[in-house]
């Protein structure tokens, strides 16, 4: 994977964005494994929060960031 270069302009909104996305993430997937989260239950707001935390925009960012490269 190429390294990305995204606009200097987005990038302290892309930055927090991606913080917060990969921390949770991993939280929840920790959480998963152990069974404190179960994917029948769970799953829906799971990926509610991440959209919560800005991952369409971040997925957007990085989309323009690959797609300048190209």
């Amino acid at each position: 994977m190429p390294k990305l270069a995204i606009d200097p302009d987005k990038i302290t909104d892309y930055t927090l964005k991606k913080t917060g996305i990969n921390d949770y993430f991993k939280e929840s997937f920790a959480r998963f494994v152990v069974g404190d989260l179960n994917f029948d239950n769970d799953w829906d707001n799971f990926q509610q929060m991440l959209r919560q935390l800005g991952l369409e925009d971040y997925l957007a960012i990085t989309q323009e960031a690959f797609d300048s490269i190209k």
